[in-house]
């Protein structure tokens, strides 16, 4: 069982309330984590978002992730396509 507090839960609250429908956006720091775990994963920056109490914050869409189901490979893609963000390219 865990508990989390403070900034990790209201970062999370500012993802999904600063999202749309059917997307997963995530933070700069998750996304650093997210390649560091999976490198197959893609992400496709959505550029800064005003996130209330912090700023303006760079985020990413969740595109792809890593699966052994091949149906679970794609998450939903809205836009222009997909972009394979390196770490390198990821900044807080």
């Amino acid at each position: 069982k865990y508990t989390l507090l403070g900034d990790t839960v209201n970062v999370a609250s500012r993802m999904e309330s600063t999202s749309v429908p059917g997307r997963i956006q995530c933070s700069s720091i998750f996304a650093k984590l997210l390649i560091t775990q999976d490198p197959a994963a893609s992400l496709q920056s959505r550029g800064k978002v005003e996130i209330k109490g912090k700023g303006a914050m760079s985020t990413f869409w969740l595109v792809h992730v890593s699966s052994s189901d091949e149906s679970a490979r794609r998450v939903r893609s809205h836009g222009t396509g997909s972009l394979r963000v390196l770490t390198g390219g990821i900044s807080n």
